[in-house]
Formats: C-alpha cells, sequence, structure tokens
C-alpha cells in the first residue's frame, strides 16, 4: 500500500503539541508497517528548517515540491485543486520514484490542512481540537483568517475516516459538525520515552542553566490566552498572602506566538518565574523538579503537558474542563479553571501534604504508560489498512 502523510506542519520549526504529534507518529507509522511504502511530503519556497526530524528506512520516500504555501493553499482551500495526490505524484514520475500505473491509496494528514485528493484516494485526518471554533477571541486576526481557510467542516465532511486524541474531541466533531460517530476513531496520544525517570538526568545542571528556584510549582504552555495563565498567577499569589513565610514559587515556562495567538499580558508578581522557551531535552527534567504541576488551561483536545509532568513523577494539578479529566482521570487533583479561590485550596492541599504528593505521583506515572506511540500507530495503521483493504 502507498500512504502519503504530509509533513508541512512540521516546516516551521516550532515545538508544540502538533509538531511532536506529527513526529512521533510518522516515526511509529514507518516502524510499524514494514510492509507499506510510506511517501513523506514536505512543500516550502524556501528550505525546510534545520531541525526538521530526519525520516529514514527501506519504506520510505521522501518528497518536496517548491511551490509558494500561501498560493498553494489558496487555491486548495477556493479552488480544490491541485489534488494533492496529483501534485506530488507528479514530482514523483520526475524522479522515478512511482511509475505511471503507480496511485497513492491514503493520504494522512497529521494535522487540519486544505486537502483536496482524488476520489480513489482515502483521506484521513488527525482534529486535534475544535478550539478554533470555541475561543475564538484568543488568536490573532492572521490565525482567524487561516482557520477560514481551512474550511474545516468542508475537511470533516471529505473525509474518509477521523482521527482524534480523545473522546471530547470526538463528541465535539459530532455535536459541531454533525459527524457521524463511526466515521471518528479515538487514537489518544503518546509520552516519549524520555519522560520517565532515569538516572543520568541531572536536575542540578537544568536549574541552573533556567535559574530556577528550589520549590516551585511548574506550568508548561504556550503563553496564549486560552491557557489561563493569569488565574494561575491570581491564584498563587493568593496562596503567597496567606503563606508569606512559606518559600515557594511559581514557574510559568513557555514563550509567546503573536503571530498565531492573541497577545496575553502576564504581570510580574513576588515569586513568579518566567524562564522562557524550555528545550525538549530539559522537559524531563524540569517536570521532575517541580513540587507539582499545574495545568489551568480553558480548552484542550487532549492535554500533553499533562501525560508529559505525570511520567516525569510530577503531582498535577488539572483544570476539569474539556479533555483533561478524561486523560488525567484519578490521578490529578482537579478545580474550575475559574475559580482563583479552588486552585488556591488545591496548592494548599498538595504544598502541605507530602503524602497526597507521592500518592498523586504513583498513579501518575501508572497512568502515563497508557500513553504510548507505538499504540497509537498501531491503531493509526490498523484503520488505514483495514478500511482500505476491505474497500
Amino acid at each position: 500500500m502507498n500512504i502519503l502523510i504530509d509533513l508541512r506542519p512540521l516546516q516551521n520549526g516550532k515545538i508544540s503539541g502538533v509538531e511532536v504529534f506529527t513526529e512521533n507518529i510518522t516515526r511509529k507509522l514507518i516502524k510499524e508497517g514494514e510492509k507499506h511504502n510510506f511517501f513523506l511530503w514536505t512543500n516550502a519556497a524556501k528550505k525546510l528548517p534545520e531541525n526538521f526530524p530526519k525520516f529514514s528506512g527501506k519504506n520510505v520516500v521522501r518528497i518536496h515540491t517548491k511551490k509558494s504555501n500561501r498560493f498553494l493553499n489558496l487555491f486548495l482551500s477556493l479552488f480544490r485543486y491541485p489534488k494533492i495526490d496529483q501534485l506530488v505524484k507528479k514530482e514523483c514520475l520526475k524522479y522515478g520514484l512511482l511509475s505511471k500505473n503507480d496511485n497513492f491509496d491514503v493520504i494522512f494528514m497529521p494535522d487540519l490542512r486544505p486537502a483536496p485528493v482524488s476520489k480513489n484516494v482515502k483521506k484521513f485526518i488527525m482534529f486535534h481540537d475544535l478550539s478554533f471554533i470555541h475561543f475564538k477571541q484568543t488568536f490573532s486576526c492572521k490565525t482567524k483568517i487561516w482557520h477560514k481557510l481551512l474550511r474545516s467542516k468542508k475537511e470533516a465532511k471529505e473525509a474518509f475516516k477521523i482521527f482524534t486524541p480523545s473522546e471530547f474531541t470526538k463528541n465535539d466533531l459530532i455535536l459541531s459538525y454533525k459527524i457521524p460517530e463511526e466515521k471518528i476513531v479515538v487514537i489518544n496520544e503518546g509520552v516519549d520515552e524520555k519522560f520517565f525517570p532515569k538516572d543520568e538526568i541531572d536536575l542540578y545542571e537544568v536549574r541552573k542553566k533556567y535559574n530556577l528556584p528550589k520549590k516551585f510549582l511548574l506550568t508548561l504552555s504556550t503563553l496564549e490566552p486560552r491557557k489561563n495563565l493569569n488565574l494561575l498567577i491570581d491564584a498563587f499569589s493568593l496562596f503567597s498572602r496567606k503563606f508569606s513565610h512559606e518559600d515557594l514559587y511559581l514557574v510559568i515556562a513557555g514563550q509567546r506566538h503573536d503571530s498565531i495567538f492573541a497577545k496575553t499580558t502576564l504581570p510580574e508578581k513576588a515569586k513568579v518565574v518566567f524562564p522562557g522557551f524550555i528545550k525538549e531535552e530539559h522537559k524531563p527534567a524540569l517536570y521532575s523538579s517541580a513540587l507539582a504541576f499545574v495545568f489551568p488551561s480553558l480548552f484542550e483536545g487532549f492535554g500533553l503537558p499533562v501525560v508529559e509532568a505525570m511520567a516525569s513523577g510530577a503531582p498535577v494539578i488539572s483544570s476539569n474542563y474539556s479533555s483533561l479529566p478524561e486523560v488525567a482521570k484519578d490521578s490529578a487533583l482537579f478545580f474550575d479553571p475559574l475559580d482563583k479561590e479552588k486552585l488556591c485550596a488545591k496548592i494548599e492541599e498538595i504544598y502541605f501534604n507530602p503524602e497526597l504528593r507521592k500518592e498523586l505521583s504513583q498513579k501518575g506515572r501508572i497512568k502515563s504508560k497508557e500513553f504510548n506511540w507505538n499504540r497509537v500507530a498501531q491503531k493509526a495503521l490498523h484503520e488505514i489498512t483495514n478500511e482500505v483493504e476491505n474497500q
């Protein structure tokens, strides 16, 4: 079977949930699907970023087209032309990577993009969430225009099958777009093995690199409105006023992407530290160093930082909105993300109860092992191959 994977989500050089998902599931699909041919497609008028992942294997073919993505996306969205499979096939024929009689059986979109395809090609799309519907105000004007260009409802209707990372997002698609339930498959996301504790992680070096305090609560995300960080700061300030003698800090890790999200102003407060962007290789030690991980987000399709924190052994305090209770279940303390007093109470509870921290740490490590990239890829590949071969 010839499987075409759209790797355009990896072209910006950023590292967020979508990029983590795209890279990991592509690697695992290649490994799990040894008898299939994987054609990995990118498109950009300019060179790809230096940190673009390397993919290899006897069953892997890399194809790069050099068109302007701005104009290509416009044509794909408005005119449904060119068909992506035909665009890529034309490039393959040029270099002898396909014969004239060969075609793509499947195109897999790890993230939503305008993607018209030929009638004989089955399109599988990963919908990570519908935040662009429910939280329009949290995105920049440029991104709002992009979301209109995506024509997400049309893409969902045209898809042969839709993958989602949670039951929450599945139900959201059913309610918002009236997609038949049988067309949607939950495949979750995975957590990298690097997040599971290892002796060689040097916590001291990571603390030193990012100038971190000895005792701190941690949150890690893009610094944007939907992450609800102002409420977290308010709740922590309330805790600090009540227990001014306690030497506890709040570390808010991550960077802004003002070209994508609406700007959010985060006040500078005592004992609140902003270390900025955290490299992927330093995240496990950062999670492990925290007294607890706090995730006050208002809307998540999955909530990968919560799973990463649990895998690293950090006790988790989480918002009880959207997919988060489904993902963490009884392995976290939950709170109403609109109520700073309730979050403050949870901070008090976990700060003054070491036994509770130990219990949540143990539960989190066990729970996180359910989210395995190999199983994610196996389920996705099973759906792709079974559905297509049985047609």
